[in-house]
């Protein structure tokens, strides 16, 4: 257990309370042929996605969350998925004086990331969030963005996942204007996620404080309780060290029988490090051989000439049956071997991490099968007191020392015991953060006209509002505002740009619409970005004073980036533009780095 003691030192030195904001630059979608794409770029503060209904502007928002690796959005994008899509969020990080350009590319089960001019990082197969490989895509975006949040699950602490990173940014479409932790799902699973998640982002906790480590310091402590007890008695009594002699026959068939157990495991372990090692040669051979596909590809789609134009008559130049023929045999061969190549390369990450868990777990039984031999007693002498005194060792001798050592331990880990929060402090602090909370929801409610109902006293108590239709969207927007308003004032919590998804509904009229515009504009944070969807069909009036435009006009001073999506139905996705064809090269430069 001196590990523990060591990472107390550890955890002090590496605490820091500068916080991370992230803010998005564009956001780019193409399919894998090529011929559709769509582009959207943002701005420090406001950003108003507008189109026509179902023309994509949820999906735009639910996009990113996707690409980022949130694959709870993905029956979202059912439609949108079919097209093959490949998406690009490019964003940067600031953090002190420090600043990260980042993208992040997901082409279905593959991810890769490209910080600053690093070697781009790759996770391929994340699409199921139990993967091994999500998991390490959780871990990577949870450093990189400062994240720690951990939750209760079956009475383990892990890594809180990625959708709880987003949550307290993004009101969903659908579930997000009715219930305040509902933006996405699966948080149930969570034992105690409300109180954890609201303890986390308003400071009630040191996001550095280990639940798990505080923990096995308890244990440790009792298990140095223990050794005193021991050591105690044996100083009362060397009749102890009979007992061994005693039962000498015993513990030497238990040893004989640890030494057989651990030859087939050791055995075991060389065989299955040997398939490894076979697998991850496989492994890389493909990856080096989907970068010369891709590598291909890039040039194959530079060097189509079929739709090229004579620069003096303007007449479209004939090419040959057979040259065009070869040219999309090729395309199709390079497509179909790229994916043929990307399955394998998914295949042999799963039999790797099937593997290595194999692996592990032999190595556990190793050292559990030697734990078990030598907490193995009889009449309460364990196997480690009868090797000792085979070997003639002077037990009584050196009680002394160890007290004094086991001591100095035990004093170690009460000191230690005390930096963690007691249950009286968690509550003090969350009543503080509590009312303050409080005190802006229902300062935001006065300004949006919402009749204030008894009982929003503490977020905790939070589950459902009483309120419906307008009035339940204007309580929601309040909530995330003085929500994200304690945030600001908590250190060492990232800061991602808040995401409102249709903020009218249908059945807001004009005066509550330009009396949720006017609070957006308001109490907008000022370091960080807003995003938020408006229907066009339901901004559009006879008199031009209900229009995106005049809204950006009138509330915004013309600042707002206005973001548009399409004038119809599924209309994200448009032909391509020549004038994209750069990003296009760069994303796949970067996938087949």
């Amino acid at each position: 257990m001196q590990h523990i003691l060591r990472r107390m030192k550890y955890t002090k030195i590496n605490r820091s309370t500068m916080r991370t904001i992230v803010k998005y630059t564009r956001f780019f979608i193409f399919t894998q042929d090529t011929t559709k794409s769509y582009l959207a770029e943002f701005t420090d503060g406001i950003n108003i996605i507008y189109g026509a209904n179902t023309s994509g502007k949820s999906s735009v928002i639910q996009s990113i969350n996707y690409t980022f690796g949130i694959n709870d959005e993905k029956y979202k994008l059912a439609d949108l998925l079919t097209e093959k899509p490949i998406f690009r969020i490019d964003f940067s990080i600031f953090r002190g004086k420090e600043t990260q350009i980042c993208t992040i590319i997901r082409d279905d089960d593959f991810i890769y990331i490209k910080i600053n001019d690093n070697p781009v990082v790759k996770f391929e197969g994340i699409s199921g969030n139990n993967s091994t490989e999500h998991t390490k895509l959780k871990k990577y975006i949870s450093e990189l963005f400062g994240f720690r949040l951990r939750l209760n699950s079956k009475g383990n602490e892990v890594e809180a996942p990625i959708e709880a990173m987003f949550l307290p940014y993004y009101v969903a479409q659908d579930y997000g204007w009715i219930f305040p932790l509902k933006a996405f799902k699966n948080f149930d699973y969570y034992k105690g996620f409300k109180e954890s998640y609201y303890d986390y982002y308003l400071g009630v906790v040191n996001p550095f404080e280990d639940k798990t480590e505080k923990y096995k310091l308890e244990e440790y402590k009792k298990e140095l309780n223990s050794e005193l007890e021991i050591l105690e008695r044996i100083k009362q009594s060397r009749q102890d060290l009979v007992f061994a002699q005693n039962n000498d026959e015993s513990f030497v068939k238990k040893a004989i029988d640890y030494v057989g157990i651990y030859n087939n495991n050791r055995k075991s372990l060389i065989q299955n490090e040997r398939k490894y090692i076979i697998l991850v040669n496989k492994l890389r051979y493909n990856e080096e051989r989907l970068s010369v596909l891709m590598d291909t590809q890039k040039q194959l789609i530079n060097n189509s000439s079929f739709q090229k134009k004579c620069p003096i008559c303007n007449q479209e130049i004939c090419y040959s049956l057979t040259d065009k023929y070869v040219y999309f045999q090729n395309t199709e061969d390079t497509s179909s071997l790229i994916k043929t190549t990307k399955k394998e390369i998914v295949e042999l990450k799963t039999q790797l991490n099937s593997l290595k868990k194999i692996i592990e777990k032999i190595r556990v039984e190793l050292e559990n099968n030697y734990a078990v031999l030598g907490s193995y007693n009889i009449n309460k002498l364990s196997m480690n007191d009868w090797i000792k005194n085979k070997a003639n060792i002077q037990i009584l001798e050196t009680i002394q020392d160890k007290e004094i050592d086991i001591t100095v331990k035990r004093q170690e880990v009460i000191t230690k015991l005390k930096t963690f929060q007691t249950d009286d402090n968690i509550k003090y602090e969350r009543n503080k953060r509590s009312n303050e909370f409080c005190r802006y929801f229902i300062q935001y409610l006065n300004e949006l006209n919402v009749k204030i109902v008894e009982g929003y006293k503490s977020p905790y108590k939070l589950s459902v509002f009483p309120q419906q239709g307008v009035e339940l969207l204007k309580t929601m927007l309040a909530y995330h505002f003085a929500f994200n308003m304690v945030i600001n004032k908590t250190d060492e919590i990232h800061k991602l740009p808040l995401c409102l998804d249709a903020i009218f509904k249908e059945d807001v009229d004009d005066s509550n619409k330009e009396l949720i515009l006017s609070f957006i504009s308001k109490n907008a944070s000022t370091d960080t970005q807003l995003i938020c969807s408006v229907a066009e069909s339901i901004c559009e009036d006879n008199d031009n004073r209900h229009t995106v435009h005049s809204y950006n006009n009138v509330f915004f001073s013309n600042n707002a980036k206005l973001i548009k999506t399409g004038e119809v139905a599924r209309s994200l996705l448009k032909s391509r533009c020549d004038s994209h064809m750069a990003l296009l090269e760069g994303t796949i430069s970067i996938m087949s780095e």
